[in-house]
């Protein structure tokens, strides 16, 4: 099954070129990055329970691998990235 970054690509597709293959949330982004330092604000967002294991953040590269690799991960850098200690990345 050909990706829809591909397809866009392909001569011919009739697929006009696209800047998101799904929609993306500021907050969202957020919590998954902070996760580790405020645990308690994912519960909210997911109704009292933690996302499914492989969507919760867990290393940076693999992050940053993620939105370089596919057309439906969107994330963006939060500013915590660029100013602090770096904290909000180990656990509470």
């Amino acid at each position: 099954r050909e990706s829809a970054e591909a397809a866009a690509a392909s001569p011919g597709s009739g697929l006009r070129p696209f800047m998101y293959g799904t929609h993306y949330s500021n907050a969202g982004v957020v919590l998954y990055y902070t996760v580790r330092a405020r645990p308690e604000l994912m519960l909210r967002l997911q109704n009292g329970k933690f996302d499914a294991p492989q969507r919760i953040f867990h290393a940076v590269g693999d992050a940053w691998a993620g939105v370089n690799t596919s057309t439906t991960d969107v994330k963006e850098l939060i500013p915590e990235f660029f100013e602090g200690d770096g904290a909000f990345l180990t656990n509470a």
